[in-house]
C-alpha cells in the first residue's frame, strides 16, 4: 500500500491543528451522491480523512466481497478533490490508537457504514471523541442503488417479455 501513497500528491496527513472529521466505509464506487456528502463535509472542517475498509473486513462483516478491490476503491477516493487522506484498508473497528495517530476530532458514519448487527461496537472502543450519525439512512448507500438497477432491469425485462408475447398474439389473430 506504500505504491498508492504516491498518488496521495500534494496531500498531508493531519497536524494536531487540522479539525479532522474521519469517515470509513466499502465506497465500492463513487457516486454523485457519496461526492456531495464528501464536499459538505469538507466545507465544515478543514480536513477530511477517508479510511477504506479492505477486502477481507467486507466479507467478514457484510457477508460479501466489493465489486473492486480495496485499490482500486481507494484511488477513486484518493481522486475525489474533497478528499485529504486515505487510509487504504482502514480496520473495521475504530481504536483510539487511530485517533490519535490521525489527530481526529469527529467521526461520521451512515447505515452503509456498518453491519446491522454490529451497528455500535465498531466505536466501542473510542472514548475521547464524538461519533455522529451525518448520513441521511440509505441515500448514499452503494448497496441501494445496485437494488434500484436491479428492480429497473427487473422491469424492463417484464416489459420486453409482455411487448414479445403482445406480437405473438397480433401475430396470431393477423
Amino acid at each position: 500500500f506504500k505504491l498508492i501513497e504516491k498518488f496521495q500528491v500534494g496531500n498531508y496527513l493531519p497536524s494536531i491543528n487540522d479539525n479532522v472529521i474521519y469517515i470509513s466505509g466499502k465506497f465500492e464506487f463513487l457516486h454523485p451522491f457519496q461526492i456531495n456528502y464528501l464536499k459538505s463535509i469538507k466545507k465544515k472542517n478543514n480536513y477530511l480523512l477517508v479510511g477504506v475498509y479492505g477486502d477481507e473486513d467486507i466479507h467478514t462483516n457484510f457477508n460479501k466481497y466489493p465489486l473492486l478491490n480495496v485499490i482500486e476503491r481507494s484511488l477513486a477516493m484518493i481522486s475525489c478533490k474533497y478528499v485529504n487522506w486515505v487510509i487504504v484498508d482502514a480496520p473495521y473497528r475504530i481504536t483510539n490508537e487511530l485517533v490519535k495517530k490521525y489527530h481526529i476530532k469527529k467521526i461520521y458514519f451512515g447505515d452503509c457504514d456498518y453491519n446491522k448487527n454490529d451497528r455500535f461496537n465498531k466505536y466501542s472502543e473510542i472514548t475521547d471523541i464524538h461519533v455522529s450519525r451525518s448520513l441521511p439512512p440509505r441515500e448514499l448507500s452503494s448497496d441501494f442503488i445496485f437494488d434500484q438497477i436491479r428492480r429497473r432491469r427487473k422491469f424492463v425485462k417484464s416489459d420486453i417479455l409482455k411487448n414479445e408475447k403482445y406480437s405473438e398474439i397480433k401475430q396470431e389473430l393477423s
